[in-house]
C-alpha cells in the first residue's frame, strides 16, 4: 500500500467498513428467509443451524478475509467499481488517490476486455 496520511487511512478505513457491512448485510439478508421458513415450522432445527454453518465458513469468513486482510485502498477501489460505494460517497481526496486501483478494477471487471480473451482463446484450440 502506499504511503498515506494518518487522516487519508482513517478515511479509507471508514470508507472499508462501510462496504464491509453493506456486503454482510446482502449475505446475512439471505439468512432471514431460512428464520422465517424454520419459525413456520418449513425447516427444521438441524437444517437452519446447518445453514448458519455454511454461512459463517463460507460468505461471511471470505468477506471477513476480504476485508480485514485486504490493503484498505484496494479494497475500497473494488468496492467502488463494483458498486458497492458510489463515487458519491467517497470524498474527492480519497477519489483521486484510488485513481490507479478504480481504473486497474474497471478494466478487470470490462465485459468487452472479457469477450476479447475469450475469443483469442478459442482460436489457440481450434
Amino acid at each position: 500500500m502506499p504511503k498515506y496520511s494518518t487522516k487519508m487511512r482513517r478515511a479509507l478505513r471508514e470508507l472499508a467498513d462501510v462496504a464491509y457491512e453493506r456486503e454482510l448485510r446482502v449475505a446475512v439478508s439471505h439468512l432471514a428467509d431460512f428464520f422465517t421458513q424454520w419459525q413456520a415450522g418449513q425447516v427444521n432445527t438441524w437444517d437452519l443451524v446447518y445453514r448458519l454453518h455454511r454461512f459463517h465458513y463460507g460468505p461471511d469468513r471470505d468477506l471477513y478475509k476480504h476485508y480485514s486482510w485486504g490493503p484498505p485502498d484496494l479494497v475500497v477501489a473494488q468496492a467502488v467499481v463494483t458498486g458497492v460505494l458510489k463515487e458519491s460517497e467517497v470524498p474527492p481526496r480519497v477519489l483521486a488517490a484510488l485513481d490507479h486501483a478504480i481504473t486497474f478494477y474497471r478494466a478487470l471487471n470490462d465485459p468487452e476486455r472479457k469477450n476479447s480473451r475469450n475469443r483469442s482463446n478459442r482460436k489457440g484450440n481450434g
